[in-house]
């Protein structure tokens, strides 16, 4: 009677270890001139999602907005619509300052705003402009401030 013999052979010995993503530091452009790439609408949904949720966008949601986004005709139109959509979120929400948050520090909301959505520190120029646009009309609030800068040119660029 004949029979078979299984040999195992140890390759090597591998160990895997469980490995933590972190968030890494960012660096900030000194100006707008330094961005001159286009984002794609993948790029834009992703940024703008994770701006406001403070979290990644869902696998799914990014392709159907994506979808959305390219077959409209008015690209700009559709990404103000979606990010209204985002805003009244009850979870995004809870991340934006309130309108006596940025009234009572307008410079620092200022500050955090340019470097939360553009990457970077306002100039003065910026700053004053802004500082001067909230101070006078007491009816714009950090969700319009929002808005205007997710929906901006500079925004779809890195």
């Amino acid at each position: 009677m004949i029979s078979c013999t299984r040999e195992e052979q140890i390759i090597a010995d591998i160990t895997i270890e469980n490995v933590i993503y972190g968030i890494n530091d960012v660096p900030i452009y000194s100006s707008n001139a330094q961005k001159n790439k286009q984002k794609t609408s993948a790029q834009y949904l992703s940024t703008v999602y994770s701006d406001l949720f403070q979290t990644t966008i869902p696998g799914n949601d990014l392709v159907n907005l994506s979808g959305l986004l390219k077959a409209s005709g008015d690209k700009i139109m559709m990404s103000e619509l979606i990010i209204n959509n985002f805003l009244n979120e009850q979870i995004v929400q809870g991340f934006l300052p309130t309108q006596a948050e940025m009234n009572n520090d307008i410079e620092g909301f200022i500050n955090d705003t340019y470097i939360r959505f553009y990457l970077r520190e306002p100039t003065e120029l910026e700053k004053h402009l802004l500082k001067t646009m909230i101070e006078q009309d007491t009816a714009i609030t950090p969700e319009m401030v929002y808005l205007a800068f997710s929906s901006s040119n500079e925004y779809w660029f890195y």
